[in-house]
């Protein structure tokens, strides 16, 4: 069956989301260690989810960003700067980190997110993708 001829809602609320990420990024990363970060309330340095994709040395991050599709909020270039600048002070240092969104796919965020990963990797960091609902 191809769920991409399907429109699968968002979940209902962030906790849902968090956990429906880390299960798919468990196994996107082939990482059965992939897990969430801290506990709420806890700083968490721009990551809600951190693994090792193929289980290399390399870790990598994501922060999940619920936006309501119905009533058009969606992930601002703010937030993802915001974001960005927290996920560099995350230890170990990560090589790539990832912004999952339920929003919708927005060209002018997939744009910033490729301006920072180039200048990123000239400073010896992290890429940045955005992985919309």
């Amino acid at each position: 069956m191809l769920f991409s001829k399907y429109q699968i809602p968002p979940p209902k609320n962030w906790e849902d989301f968090e956990n429906l990420c880390c299960d798919l990024w468990r196994e996107i990363w082939g990482d059965p260690n992939t897990q969430k970060q801290g506990r709420r309330g806890q700083e968490q340095r721009g990551v809600d989810i951190w693994g090792r994709p193929n289980q290399s040395s390399k870790w990598a991050g994501i922060q999940c960003k619920g936006k309501d599709n119905y009533s058009g909020k969606t992930l601002t270039e703010d937030e993802v700067k915001e974001e960005v600048e927290k996920a560099k002070n995350f230890e170990p240092k990560l090589s790539e980190y990832i912004i999952a969104t339920t929003g919708k796919k927005d060209v002018k965020i997939e744009e910033l997110a490729r301006k920072i990963t180039d200048e990123n990797l000239k400073e010896g960091m992290f890429s940045v993708n955005i992985c919309a609902w």
